[in-house]
């Protein structure tokens, strides 16, 4: 419902892409976007800060662990917003970090694990349904 948050969100559709793919600079990319949007976001400083440590991380298990820091905002700032139409799931991985689990949000049912890409691309189950 918010536009804003739409926005950030688009991006962070490509972010989530790109660590699904092992792709760091892609990752990186997204992230300069992630962390522009959040500045007009209302409770945005978290993501923007959260998407600062991924544009500076080194290595692709460090871009991972920031990334997952920021699903959970997203998640959390998702939730509070609403959406205006469509549908938005929270999948879960559990073996990520070491068997800890993450999250992440998805617009579809199919499991493509950001946490593992190719090793494990499928590895999750989807938690929760945001409507």
């Amino acid at each position: 419902k918010d536009e804003n948050l739409d926005a950030v969100y688009q991006h962070y559709i490509h972010l989530t892409t790109a660590l699904t793919n092992t792709d760091a600079a892609k990752a990186k990319i997204a992230a300069l976007a992630i962390e522009a949007g959040a500045k007009d976001l209302q409770g945005g400083k978290t993501i923007e800060a959260q998407a600062s440590r991924i544009i500076n991380a080194n290595g692709i298990e460090v871009l991972r662990t920031a990334y997952h820091e920021m699903s959970k905002s997203m998640i959390d700032l998702i939730r509070k917003s609403g959406l205006s139409g469509g549908v938005l799931y929270v999948d879960y991985c559990p073996m990520a970090f070491d068997d800890k689990g993450a999250s992440w949000l998805s617009t579809t049912k199919e499991i493509k694990n950001p946490y593992f890409g190719d090793k494990m691309m499928t590895c999750g189950e989807i938690k929760e349904t945001i409507k």
